[in-house]
């Protein structure tokens, strides 16, 4: 097993990191596609009600990002873009409590989606995808 500042290997191939790092990033997509699901369909439920569950969905995505260690060097701008994001998307649920927070949210969403872009692009490279 190779450490996690090893450099990629040479013909794409997956090392161990990239395998678990990949696994960590499939778990918290689940939160942050379950939160933007509950977010697009926002007329079911009371406010309190979507701001809760979106609450969840962000904490668990948080949890599973802070207790990985390591990030394979080709996954470090993916890795920036999610720590920033789900950190912009907290500061941003925190302040509507008192009534602001959509700068931060509007920034957490394009620093998501800059995540998952740069994430998309990695893993088709390492799995032979155009």
């Amino acid at each position: 097993m190779q450490p996690a500042t090893a450099a990629p290997v040479a013909d794409g191939s997956l090392t161990e990191e990239d395998r678990k790092y990949i696994q960590m990033y499939s778990e918290v997509l689940t939160h942050t596609h379950a939160a933007k699901e509950v977010i697009l369909r926002h007329w079911e439920r009371p406010i309190d009600d979507i701001l809760t569950i979106v609450t969840a969905h962000f904490d668990a995505a948080w949890s599973i990002h802070v207790k990985h260690i390591g990030t394979p060097p080709r996954f470090y701008k993916t890795n920036e873009d999610l720590r920033l994001g789900l950190k912009k998307w907290s500061e941003g649920l925190e302040a509507l409590k008192t009534g602001s927070g959509k700068i931060e949210i509007n920034q957490a969403i394009d620093l998501l989606a800059a995540s998952e872009e740069e994430y998309e692009k990695v893993t088709k490279g390492l799995l032979g995808k155009k």
